[in-house]
């Protein structure tokens, strides 16, 4: 498949997605500071940072959030409700990264912008939140992925990990074809599109990006884990992700790193985000873990 079909199928998914896009009114843009950045990244464009900070009270953290996005889907008005949720439930400071999408921008692009971003807020931390306060690094679906190869690379460079990693419905392995992984009640994302967004991302036809941590971090070693800071993770009970999200959990354990994993009953892909009664329990358990 060229380049420009590629694009023509990226396009057609993302118009497809629009219809779900509900830009958030005016008057609900409301009680939080909001600004946003561009930080330079080596090898692209520079990366958009929104920043969302409490308004009535000093910031009691940061938040730095990747966005689902299956690696392809640009940012959006959800993202940025989400965000504002969590900063009145929080009082933290929220740094959304808006990095690079695929077919446009495949692997590594969306991993140098989110390590980009890490690196950035820990260097510029007392910019957000008070020094000494926590940095937690939070993902969603393919932003959970970026999250974890944040962590990687942190441990790798010798860097300050994050005070708490937090992951819901992580994509977490794109060396497994989708038909070969779990459909639990024949539920989950669906192959077809599965495989195009790996297509997207990856854009190899050699394999070179197979057995790469920072693809697929559930090949990631002990020793590369070892050190990982506290890790919560949220699966769905009907997601083709939940078991590769729940494996990576046990990676984590036998890797000496303290972990939480919650398994929501009669939950989809992409609960969390959505304002249902398992969305908003799972996001509630997020808030307490966070603030614990």
């Amino acid at each position: 498949m060229t380049q420009d079909d590629l694009l023509a199928q990226a396009k057609v998914l993302r118009k497809r997605s629009e219809a779900y896009d509900v830009p958030l009114p005016e008057s609900l843009q409301t009680g939080l500071h909001q600004s946003t950045l561009t930080i330079d990244v080596a090898d692209q464009a520079p990366v958009k940072l929104y920043i969302y900070a409490p308004s009535y009270l000093p910031s009691q953290g940061v938040i730095l959030n990747f966005r689902g996005s299956g690696f392809m889907y640009p940012w959006t008005q959800e993202d940025f409700a989400f965000a504002k949720s969590l900063v009145f439930a929080t009082n933290y400071t929220v740094v959304d990264v808006d990095y690079p999408v695929a077919p446009e921008h495949p692997f590594p692009a969306a991993v140098d912008a989110a390590f980009g971003a890490y690196v950035y807020v820990l260097e510029h931390f007392s910019s957000f939140a008070p020094l000494g306060h926590p940095l937690i690094v939070m993902g969603h679906s393919a932003g959970g992925n970026l999250a974890v190869t944040t962590q990687l690379q942190a441990k790798a460079h010798g860097l300050k990990l994050a005070d708490k990693l937090m992951l819901d419905f992580p994509v977490l392995d794109l060396d497994t074809d989708p038909e070969d992984k779990n459909y639990p009640d024949g539920q989950g994302i669906a192959i077809d599109e599965s495989r195009l967004m790996n297509q997207f991302y990856l854009q190899d036809t050699t394999g070179k990006t197979r057995h790469n941590p920072l693809v697929s971090p559930i090949v990631a070693t002990k020793a590369e884990l070892t050190g990982f800071p506290p890790t919560i993770i949220h699966t769905a009970e009907f997601d083709s992700l939940r078991d590769e999200a729940e494996t990576f959990a046990q990676h984590l354990v036998a890797a000496y790193v303290r972990v939480t994993v919650a398994r929501y009953p009669a939950a989809y892909h992409g609960f969390t985000v959505v304002k249902t009664p398992i969305g908003e329990k799972s996001f509630a358990d997020f808030v307490q873990d966070l603030l614990a």
